[in-house]
C-alpha cells in the first residue's frame, strides 16, 4: 500500500467513513489515476478539476460522482 493510500484509509477511519463509503471513495481515486495513467502522488489539484470537466463534460457521471468532492480533500488536504 502507498503512503498516499494508507494515508487516505487512515483519514476515512478517522471520519468513521462505512466499508463501503471506503471502497467508492478508494475505487474514484482509481479512476482518477487511471484518467492520466499516473499515481495521485504525481497529480494535484488541477488535475482534479480537469478530471471533474471530463467527467461532466462525457456525460461519464455516476451516482457516485456527488461524493467526488470529499475525496479531493483527502488527498489534498488545504495548506496549513
Amino acid at each position: 500500500m502507498t503512503p498516499l493510500r494508507r494515508r487516505m484509509v487512515e483519514d476515512m477511519k478517522i471520519r468513521n467513513f462505512t466499508g463501503s463509503t471506503q471502497a467508492g471513495y478508494i475505487q474514484c481515486v482509481a479512476a482518477f489515476a487511471e484518467h492520466f495513467g499516473k499515481s495521485p502522488e504525481h497529480l494535484g489539484p488541477e488535475d482534479v478539476r480537469v478530471f471533474l470537466a471530463f467527467l461532466v463534460s462525457g456525460g461519464k457521471i455516476v451516482n457516485r460522482t456527488p461524493s467526488f468532492p470529499p475525496i479531493w480533500k483527502l488527498i489534498f488536504p488545504p495548506p496549513g
